[in-house]
């Protein structure tokens, strides 16, 4: 007898093991299609906390619909069984596509606009991704690139028993800002995106370590190598949008996903990429050459930014006076500080120049009618209090100190291994941060030491049959740990160890304390 979870889905065989989920290919019976069920790992299900993240992933991924993400069609919990279901899709993941090498500097920018594009348009939605890796990127056969497992980063932030090499991967695609604990925000899913193309680009990652700690530092205090040594077909206008993306401080980056797809499609317009566009005047300061003796080359990816910064600069200043505060789903604390939101409808053939000015005309207005709005109806009641200091305290001291302000609370347990259990290591809203009173106050607060165990590396099995699969009376389970020898390949779908495993974030080490 075939094994059905949630009275619909009639499992037909296991795709590939992941870092929280086992993924299944599986019949929708009621509409008839093939899916993907993602079933949370049994020792992950086994954590309340992760698996109420995993069940609020779920919810924030269904309410996106973009044509550059794998869209999630369903979620539930099956006799303690937490899964959620996804749009079948069995094309290689770009991690995959990486195995064959680097990618010509076309395709590489047409990568960019895509997941550029379904970035804005999440971010418009007041979703992030967090910790985007080669691995949670697909590519069809026509070339087209999507986003999957959005929402997944911030569940692997909280999972406690993932094991050391987990955590290494999560750390290779971490941003600066989340290393110093602090919150994320839009520019952060730049900074991953940056990571990414410049994978794309090389065909090496951007940092390279053998534990948490040093790919931390890395992501802090050393640039990668300027693109065009490690590949030499990178043209410099690519180049500069590698530097820009990839900018330590994330006041410097590109100020939105909207600005990287200006600034890439030009370039598929013109052949820039395809060496066929015509050679460019001479500037007056040319990129200075990268050190001989030095493997990063610190000055490429500093002077376009400090050129840029002058910009950013102007930009946020704007968008600080219309910008808005959005919060990440109903149970996520992350703020995300976002300008009037874009269209990100795109074309990546050349557009007529009354676009642009149509364009322009409707940004414009849409800000005058928010400066309307915010001078008319901005006066809104509510005493506002400034968050206080409350870093290095008990969770007691902070709970009462935020009590007596007259602000709620909510402490969140995370382990840190240099922080002492019960001390509070990071609020969101920060310090200094003005609020109403009667808001809630998120407390990250440290359960000591991380606990780790060391746990199977994702690898591709045998089809399931109904004794590979642990079940209740019509349920699936997860596949026995008697069946993991059997080894078989899956096309496209099949995780390599050169590469690491899906969703990643940073790691709670000493270098590393995620800020939810």
């Amino acid at each position: 007898m075939q094994q059905v979870l949630g009275g619909r889905y009639r499992v037909e065989r296991l795709l590939e093991r992941g870092v929280l989920t086992d993924d299944y290919e599986a019949i929708d019976l009621t509409l008839e299609r093939r899916v993907i069920i993602k079933v949370l790992k049994e020792e992950l299900d086994d954590e309340p906390a992760v698996r109420q993240l995993f069940e609020d992933a779920a919810h924030g991924a269904a309410s996106l619909n973009h044509p550059n993400i794998v869209r999630t069609l369903d979620s539930g919990d099956d006799d303690g069984i937490s899964y959620v279901v996804t749009e079948f899709v069995n094309d290689p993941t770009l991690a995959e596509v990486l195995d064959e090498g680097p990618q010509p500097p076309r395709r590489v920018a047409e990568i960019g606009v895509d997941i550029a594009a379904a970035l804005g348009y999440a971010h418009d939605q007041g979703s992030l991704f967090r910790g985007l890796s080669p691995r949670d990127v697909v590519v069809d056969p026509e070339g087209e690139a999507r986003l999957r497992d959005f929402g997944f980063t911030r569940v692997a932030e909280r999972a406690r028993t993932l094991d050391r090499e987990a955590r290494v991967a999560e750390a290779m695609y971490v941003a600066p800002e989340r290393v110093r604990g602090e919150p994320a925000d839009a520019r952060t899913d730049l900074y991953g995106l940056g990571l990414v193309l410049y994978e794309a680009a090389t065909g090496r990652p951007a940092a390279v370590g053998d534990s948490p700690s040093d790919l931390a530092r890395q992501q802090l205090e050393v640039h990668p190598p300027r693109p065009s040594e490690v590949n030499p077909n990178i043209p410099r206008p690519l180049e500069s949008v590698l530097a820009r993306l990839l900018a330590k401080n994330r006041d410097a980056r590109l100020p939105n996903a909207n600005a990287v797809i200006e600034e890439l499609v030009p370039m598929l317009d013109s052949g820039a990429l395809d060496g066929t566009a015509a050679a460019p005047p001479p500037v007056a300061s040319p990129l200075p050459p990268s050190a001989p003796s030095d493997e990063y080359d610190d000055e490429f990816y500093e002077e376009p930014i400090a050129a840029a910064a002058a910009a950013a600069a102007a930009a946020g200043a704007a968008a600080g006076a219309e910008g808005q505060i959005v919060r990440i789903g109903a149970n996520d604390s992350t703020t995300v500080l976002q300008a009037p939101p874009p269209s990100y409808a795109y074309d990546k053939r050349r557009r007529p120049p009354w676009i642009l000015w149509a364009g322009l005309a409707a940004v414009v207005l849409v800000i005058i009618l928010i400066i309307v709005a915010l001078s008319s109806g901005g006066g809104g009641g509510g005493t506002t209090v400034a968050i206080p200091t409350l870093v290095n305290k008990t969770q007691d001291e902070a709970v009462a100190e935020l009590t007596r302000l007259g602000l709620k609370s909510n402490p969140v347990s995370i382990p840190n291994d240099t922080v002492a259990a019960g001390v509070v290591y990071a609020t969101d809203p920060p310090a200094g941060h003005k609020v109403k009173k009667g808001s809630t106050v998120n407390l990250s607060v440290s359960s000591g030491p991380v606990e780790t165990t060391t746990t199977t590396p994702p690898t591709t099995v045998a089809p399931a049959t109904p004794t590979t699969v642990r079940h209740t009376t019509t349920t699936v389970r997860r596949v026995t740990t008697t069946q993991h020898h059997a080894v078989t390949t899956v096309p496209h779908t099949t995780p390599t160890t050169a590469k690491p495993p899906p969703t990643t974030a940073a790691p709670p080490t000493t270098s590393v304390t995620p800020t939810t």
